[in-house]
């Protein structure tokens, strides 16, 4: 499991490339727009919201902005430390901060830190429990649930709300899998050298494994299906979830 991106300082250099089709030799004459005169009688008039200035220490990689570009969140050096400034308002200071993330909505902030030798995840201010190692932090479409994978010890679970899942001997690859209304957390878990389906806790059939890269995929609010192999087949598992 994935822990922490390395963040280095500097800025990225963004590379414009123009490329025109052949099919712009197909304009006709007659068509064709006089060099300068295009959008001669058009203006363009610019409004300028400041979202704040960039403070001391900003580290460029780790910029986040949120889905409706009002707001901005990234990590800093404070000295042999690192602090997540959200609208230029400073958190807590640790030694390592990594995948800074915006919800849905805009409205909320999340990211991954570690102090000492432990990790732990930062949900609007608030600190989570402490972990050997954290991964795949992600929202709910709602904005309102948060859930990310930890490790502690040799064992791994999925942590929802703060609430922490069954132990297994590992979970699949990629983030855990929200339903489109939100109240669903599917994804793929490891026992005894068996893999299995787990939606909000709930244990699906056994397989030798899931096909690398074939995440599950909620089809609808109660059912899901994703891609596994048992016993030399490959099979395209369809779960449908059934309420007592």
């Amino acid at each position: 499991m994935s822990k922490f991106r390395q963040f280095r300082h500097g800025i990225p250099v963004l590379l414009l490339v123009a490329v025109v089709g052949i099919g712009a030799w197909a304009v006709p004459w007659s068509l064709a727009a006089e060099p300068g005169t295009a959008g001669a009688k058009m203006k363009l008039i610019t409004r300028e919201v400041s979202l704040g200035k960039i403070g001391s220490g900003a580290i460029v990689e780790s910029l986040a902005v949120s889905p409706d570009s009002k707001r901005i969140a990234y990590a800093a050096g404070r000295g042999e430390k690192l602090v997540v400034i959200v609208d230029g308002v400073e958190g807590k200071t640790y030694d390592r901060i990594a995948k800074v993330t915006f919800s849905p909505d805009s409205k909320r902030v999340a990211y991954m830190a570690k102090r000492g030798d432990k990790l732990l995840v930062i949900v609007d201010g608030v600190e989570g429990k402490t972990y050997d190692g954290i991964s795949s932090l992600t929202f709910s479409p709602d904005s309102k649930r948060v859930a990310y994978m930890a490790e502690r010890g040799d064992k791994r679970l999925v942590v929802i709300d703060g609430a922490e899942g069954k132990m297994y001997d590992e979970i699949g690859e990629g983030d855990p899998v929200f339903s489109p209304d939100s109240k669903r957390l599917a994804y793929m878990a490891k026992r005894d050298g068996k893999w299995m389906v787990v939606v909000d806790g709930a244990e699906g059939k056994a397989y030798d494994g899931f096909l690398r890269g074939g995440r599950l995929v909620f089809d609808d609010t109660r059912s899901l299906h994703g891609l596994a192999a048992r016993n030399n087949e490959f099979f395209r598992v369809e779960i449908r979830i059934v309420e007592p």
